[in-house]
């Protein structure tokens, strides 16, 4: 069973690890992160099945990595524009380092709309990804933190 696990996709919702799922002498996998994610399905009579199932799901609703991250993000509260997924490497004495952030997404470009008051505080105003899995969707912790946010109220 531990060659089988080792090769489950981790939820195409939010990244986690699936769970296995007992019932009686059925088995069915669930997002461990809330059994919610990709739940459908059905249960089977053996563990194997069950995995292969759970993997089919995944791919079917596999991110598309000619998709930008940041699309999965709310815009900002302070200005409203959108934030986009960036990925920088840095090749110094140690190798390569690979730093992946959210950012207002026209700030690579020459901006000449109003100024974000967040990148007037931290310019400019990024959201760590350092976690963030571009091909399967996965947005990060930070990012989820970003999502459920409430509303800022002026």
């Amino acid at each position: 069973m531990n060659h089988l696990t080792e090769k489950l996709l981790c939820c195409s919702e939010c990244g986690s690890k699936p769970k296995i799922h007992e019932a009686g002498d059925d088995y069915k996998l669930f997002c461990s992160e809330c059994s919610v994610h990709n739940s459908s399905g059905d249960w089977f009579p053996n563990k194997y099945e069950a995995c292969r199932d759970w993997n089919r799901r995944q791919k079917k609703n596999t991110w598309s990595s000619d998709k930008n991250l940041g699309e999965l993000l709310r815009t900002c509260p302070f200005c409203g524009r959108n934030m986009k997924f960036y990925r920088t490497v840095a090749v110094g004495c140690n190798g390569e380092e690979t730093h992946q952030y959210y950012m207002h997404e026209d700030m690579h470009e020459d901006y000449k709309g109003d100024e974000c008051i967040l990148d007037t505080l931290s310019f400019p105003f990024t959201i760590n990804a350092d976690d963030a899995d571009p091909e399967n969707g996965f947005i990060g912790v930070n990012a989820k933190l970003w999502n459920k946010r409430k509303s800022v109220i002026f």
